[in-house]
């Protein structure tokens, strides 16, 4: 399934704190747009980022998954 640039939809569950996180991958570079990098620029002091500033990454479990 395609919704317009979407490539998939996922959404993930934190077992520990119970919290549901969705998640979209984009057909485009939208990680390097200068909008999304000052976004995790702003966010940095609120958020567990890498050197980057890109997001940090753990493992959790796919609760679904439209693609």
């Amino acid at each position: 399934m395609t919704f317009g640039r979407c490539l998939f939809y996922s959404i993930f569950l934190d077992g520990e704190t119970l919290t549901l996180f969705a998640v979209q991958k984009l057909a485009d570079g939208l990680p390097q747009h200068p909008v999304v990098r000052g976004w995790r620029n702003f966010m940095a002091d609120l958020m567990e980022v890498n050197p980057d500033r890109s997001p940090v990454c753990m493992l959790l479990t796919e609760v679904f998954l439209a693609d």
